[in-house]
């Protein structure tokens, strides 16, 4: 049986499915599927341990003398197409193996495994929306870096994404920072759980102009325009967990526009005086037009500020927040306007009566917040002592999310 196939098109939906293809029977490497239909028609397909399951088909059908199916080792093809680079594959296959020949006297053999491919999931009752997939594939890359790898419950370790009133909200929170990113959509109202290691593949896939998602309360599926099918099965859905867009909704105290280069600039230069140094912060505050930076530690100090526009501070009081520079950082990388707006939301402490403020980085139709910190560079005051019991994990989680 032989059969042609562009490399190019075959080497770009082998870098999609080498992030979902996993383990199946007793093999212990990834395999994935090559299918072609009566028609011509063409697919690959993959699945992991998790039960996701993508399929991806190229726009231009392959010219083969018959159906088939085949079961190849990922890592042996993927390395041998984007390295060869002839522009079209000439491949024959026995009950053995796959054949590919190249120019003059070159032929390459790939062992076939006896594995038959994994049927299609497929959803009943579903809630969809369609949406741009630029908008979809912007959502889930501006909120998978908050959250966690290590917590236990879904918030913490899946983006959600919310359906309503024709926007999509995509937020996400690790318990010390929260992300949201507001798109339009149209269709039904919903919310699902997409576990972080299912949001790396998510993006990686060849999205066209628009994609459609469908969920059911334990598994949701991603197309679009019969390029792709994605399978995803949910995290820990079903509790109900707080809202978390109320975070957001805090009045903030100070408003200031500054420059993204001139933040970018000192934070680069800061974690650059405290690389290699673990938990490393540094405290951001308002002073008149400034936003200064200051960090310090055991062998140095430093100092730094830019000037901000547009200042928005009635009472006109200095105010700082203390936070890690890894998380600034992080959230930095998201942000692409010349200018953003640096926000300072109050947060009290009803036991001690102090006031704190959470660094808020809005850029348009994304938003990031910093939870505040202990700042160790306010005034000492002095420690009362207390027998009170210490707040375990699940308590600060349950009060934050609303769950218990």
């Amino acid at each position: 049986m032989n059969f042609r196939i562009d490399r190019s098109s075959l080497d770009e939906i082998l870098k999609a499915i080498g992030k979902v293809c996993g383990s199946s029977g007793e093999s212990p490497e990834k395999i994935f599927w090559l299918c072609v239909e009566d028609d011509g028609s063409f697919k690959a397909i993959a699945q992991d341990g998790r039960g996701n399951y993508l399929e991806i088909t190229p726009i231009d059908k392959v010219d083969c003398e018959q159906a088939f199916v085949v079961c190849l080792m990922y890592q042996d093809i993927s390395s041998f197409v984007s390295t060869y680079k002839e522009a079209e594959l000439e491949c024959s296959i026995n009950n053995e193996f796959v054949l590919i020949k190249g120019r003059g006297t070159g032929e390459y053999k790939f062992s076939r495994l006896l594995v038959d491919p994994p049927r299609r999931p497929k959803l009943s009752g579903t809630k969809d929306i369609t949406l741009a997939s630029v908008d979809l594939r912007t959502a889930i890359e501006k909120t998978e870096f908050c959250t966690s790898a290590v917590k236990a419950q879904a918030p913490m370790t899946s983006v959600i994404l919310e359906s309503k009133e024709s926007q999509l909200t995509a937020i996400a929170s690790d318990m010390f920072r929260v992300v949201r990113y507001i798109c339009t959509c149209e269709g039904e109202q919903f919310r699902v759980f997409i576990p972080k290691l299912t949001c790396e593949k998510i993006i990686t896939l060849p999205f066209g102009e628009t994609a459609r998602v469908r969920t059911t309360p334990t598994a949701f599926t991603i197309d679009s325009e019969e390029n792709f099918y994605f399978y995803g099965v949910q995290e820990e859905n079903g509790a109900a967990y707080r809202d978390l867009n109320y975070i957001f909704e805090d009045e903030a105290q100070v408003v200031a526009t500054v420059a993204l280069g001139g933040v970018k600039n000192k934070i680069a230069i800061l974690s650059a005086l405290r690389k290699g140094q673990k938990d490393a912060q540094v405290r951001l505050s308002v002073r008149g037009n400034n936003l200064v930076f200051e960090s310090s530690s055991q062998r140095s100090q430093s100092r730094d500020s830019i000037v901000c526009k547009n200042v928005d501070n009635d009472d006109d009081v200095v105010v700082a927040t203390l936070c890690p520079i890894s998380h600034i950082v992080n959230g930095l990388k998201y942000a692409e306007s010349e200018q953003i707006q640096i926000c300072y939301i109050t947060e009290s402490d009803d036991d001690t009566n102090e006031t704190f403020y959470s660094l808020k980085i809005e850029d348009n139709a994304w938003s990031y917040l910093i939870l505040p910190m202990v700042d160790n560079q306010a005034e000492e005051t002095q420690a009362e002592e207390t027998t009170q019991e210490e707040p375990t994990d699940d308590d600060i989680e349950d009060d934050f999310f609303g769950t218990g």
